[in-house]
Order: C-alpha cells, then sequence, then structure tokens
C-alpha cells in the first residue's frame, strides 16, 4: 500500500455527509504536520495548510472550519484529562480547530492532545469537560479567531472580513488578542 509520511492514502467523495468521516481518516496526516510545531497556534496553522492542500476536502469544509480559542480568566488552564494521574500542559490560552457538523454541533479538531479524540470525533462541551477542566474547575472564556465576520467600516465594523488563510500566514499574539478587537495588519 502506498503511504505517504507513514500514513495511508485517503479518499475523499464530495458529499457534504463525509467531511467529517474524510477529516478523521486524516488524522494521521494532521497529527504529522502537526508535529513540526511546539505551539498550539502554529500547529493549528500547519492542519489547516494540509487540509487546504486537498482542493475538494476544501472546499466542501472551509466554511465549517473555525479556529477557535479556549482563554483562562484566572490564572492558567490545565491540560488534564480526567483519567490521567497529571496534567500535561498549562498554559493562559489553547488554540484549536472546530468544524460543525450537520447539525450545527462543533466537533474539535485538535492535534495537541492526540489519542482518538484528537480529529473531529469529540464535541466541543466534551472535550473541555474531559481535557480541560481536570481535578480543578477553571474559569475560562471561548472565542472564535477565524472567521471574523465583523468589518471595520466608517460604522466601527471590520473590513475585509477575517479569513481562515489570514490565520494561517500571520502570527496569533494572545495578549493583544480580544474578541472583537483584534485584527492582522
Amino acid at each position: 500500500m502506498l503511504t505517504i509520511n507513514n500514513c495511508p492514502p485517503t479518499s475523499f467523495p464530495t458529499e457534504q455527509g463525509n467531511v467529517i468521516k474524510n477529516l478523521m481518516e486524516m488524522k494521521c496526516q494532521i497529527e504529522e504536520a502537526a508535529r513540526k510545531y511546539s505551539f498550539c497556534d502554529a500547529k493549528i496553522q500547519e492542519v489547516i495548510s494540509v487540509i487546504k492542500r486537498n482542493n475538494v476536502l476544501w472546499m466542501a469544509c472551509k466554511d465549517k472550519l473555525e479556529v477557535r480559542v479556549i482563554k483562562s480568566l484566572n490564572g492558567n488552564l490545565s491540560l488534564h484529562p480526567i483519567d490521567e494521574e497529571n496534567e500535561r500542559w498549562s498554559g493562559q490560552y489553547h488554540v484549536y480547530l472546530t468544524i460543525k457538523d450537520d447539525s450545527g454541533k462543533r466537533l474539535v479538531i485538535d492535534p495537541y492532545i492526540g489519542g482518538p479524540d484528537s480529529c473531529a470525533i469529540t464535541s466541543e462541551e466534551r472535550w473541555i469537560d474531559y481535557h480541560w477542566k481536570g481535578d480543578k474547575e477553571r474559569d475560562f472564556t471561548l472565542e472564535t479567531i477565524a472567521p471574523q465576520s465583523e468589518r471595520y467600516n466608517s460604522q466601527g465594523d471590520y473590513e475585509p472580513p477575517f479569513e481562515l488563510e489570514d490565520f494561517m500566514y500571520n502570527s496569533f499574539l494572545p495578549e493583544i488578542y480580544e474578541s472583537h478587537a483584534y485584527y492582522f495588519k
């Protein structure tokens, strides 16, 4: 069997119902690409780039993808799955990708966590409960970085709209990012 970077090839039918299945089949390629970087925002930039390389899949899913950030409101968040004794990571924010399924539910694509939950199989709510609260309840906020639909014009809105591609090619600076008040120049 032909493999790419030790990952089996993936088929990509165009039916919308198969988009999530096709992303799950790309799990190996997504995790392989994300290994190049240590920071979550760079990992997600690379994941978007990998998905975008397949034009058929990109056209089918780009309007359903969102770059999201979970930010701590009281110190650090910890990545501490409820079935693990020790936390894996802690910090003030974490960037990840979601895709909306046919019912509108956000499914998480987060190669940082690894394992079976890392690629479009777990709802955002379950992912937060399982991976981010751990033993200690944390206060946090969830925000969408891209696409950002607001526009900055004479009425005070963002213009042009901030798209996934804008996130792909720019650095994410969490210290200046606030919902509805951030745009890459």
